[in-house]
């Protein structure tokens, strides 16, 4: 088990323990568990004594030390497609990740020329985002050229 200082991450969590509200940013104290037999670790938040302190003293001061900076000051920017653009798009990145898992089940058989043919497949989708949005910016999408 480990126990760790955190901010919430959430828009609006809810402790475990005495059900107050915790928007994000909220400095927190959280436990990670791994139970034998499941395929993910458990997160819940601690506390410290019966008075529903949520978080000790110690991790306060090391709170004020370092102050929560969000990954996103302004907020995330949201593409600016209309909402047949956003349709294609979605469905153009969704064609893309049922070819991937395609090509790696095709690669891990010994399959190589589906492979090949399931890269131009690739390349042929990389071309149809230009109307909408661009390539994503993700480390697959990356490495596919048009």
């Amino acid at each position: 088990m480990h126990i760790f200082a955190s901010y919430a991450q959430q828009m609006i969590a809810e402790c475990d323990w005495c059900k107050g509200p915790m928007p994000s940013g909220t400095p927190v104290i959280r436990g990670l568990s791994y139970y034998r037999g499941r395929r993910y670790p458990r997160y819940w938040h601690w506390r410290r004594d019966e008075g529903g302190n949520c978080y000790s003293e110690q991790t306060e001061q090391w709170f004020k030390d370092n102050p929560f900076k969000s990954s996103y000051p302004g907020g995330r920017v949201a593409m600016k497609l209309t909402s047949d653009q956003r349709v294609k798009r979605r469905s153009l990145i969704t064609m893309g990740s049922q070819l991937k898992k395609a090509k790696e089940n095709a690669v891990r058989h010994g399959y190589m020329t589906q492979a090949q043919d399931i890269d131009a497949k690739l390349r042929n989708i990389a071309l149809r985002f230009d109307n909408c949005g661009g390539i994503p910016a993700s480390k697959f999408w990356k490495n596919i050229r048009p």
